[in-house]
């Protein structure tokens, strides 16, 4: 439990939110939900997740406010981040330069992309001690 990454889903969604909790934890990263901006930013601040998976389009507080928030913060923008996007979305373009996943989900995708995520960037401590 200890050494298992962290990635924070954040959707207001329930049944996407709950799919996306899966298929972390199928990669053997723990999950948690967060189902509006103003939730997850208390999460992260609490608990520093490895990865956030985030959704755009909420009520409350939207994905680019929070993003805006997180990149003003030196602690929260360090965390990755994969915008959960709508295919006429990802049309429009991706002004954040960000990975993203699209909706409806492929699970084969998601799967792979939280790996790339999780595996494929090197962390600013020692990742060698991370094994032990």
């Amino acid at each position: 439990e200890m050494h298992r990454k962290l990635a924070l889903v954040v959707e207001d969604h329930l049944p996407n939110a709950r799919l996306l909790a899966v298929l972390v934890e199928r990669c053997g990263v723990r999950a948690e939900i967060a189902y509006n901006g103003v939730e997850a930013l208390t999460m992260m601040q609490a608990t520093k997740p490895d990865l956030v998976l985030l959704d755009l389009l909420m009520p409350i507080m939207t994905g680019d406010e929070l993003l805006e928030i997180m990149q003003a913060n030196a602690d929260l923008s360090a965390i990755p981040v994969v915008i959960i996007t709508t295919e006429e979305e990802a049309e429009k373009g991706n002004p954040y330069g960000l990975p993203y996943m699209r909706k409806p989900f492929n699970p084969a995708d998601v799967q792979r992309i939280i790996r790339e995520m999780l595996t494929g960037q090197p962390k600013a401590e020692d990742s060698s001690a991370q094994d032990l």
